[in-house]
């Protein structure tokens, strides 16, 4: 609890906790029982899940991300690749697309003088 140095604020804190100390029961309930009317319930009774160790989950996990990381990046090297696919619809090989556009991106950018102003 913090330290206060002013009567009316020592005041306001003994009034808020003679407050919280009537607000508690007296005595302490007991905590109600967790026991099933039936009696304790035996480990061989109780419904155990195939694979639901947390060692053999997470290798699961592991094995799940790893999986998708892959997959991801051979897609991607798919989509982004300079080769032409035969497969895939938009390219220029066979396409409908023009190649006006192309050329000019082809052509080599004018060199500046850095001597000139």
């Amino acid at each position: 609890m913090n330290r206060t140095d002013s009567p009316q604020l020592e005041a306001v804190d003994q009034m808020l906790s003679r407050f919280m100390k009537s607000e508690i029961p007296h005595p302490w309930p007991t905590a109600p029982s967790l026991q099933a009317e039936s009696g304790p319930i035996s480990p061989s009774s109780a419904p155990r899940l195939t694979g639901s160790s947390p060692l053999v989950s997470s290798r699961y996990s592991l094995a799940a991300s790893v999986m998708l990381i892959l997959g991801g990046c051979w897609l991607l090297s798919n989509l982004l690749s300079d080769k032409p696919n035969p497969n895939r619809s938009g390219g220029l090989d066979g396409g409908n697309a023009s190649t006006k556009h192309l050329e000019k991106l082809l052509t080599p950018a004018p060199k500046f003088n850095k001597s000139q102003p």
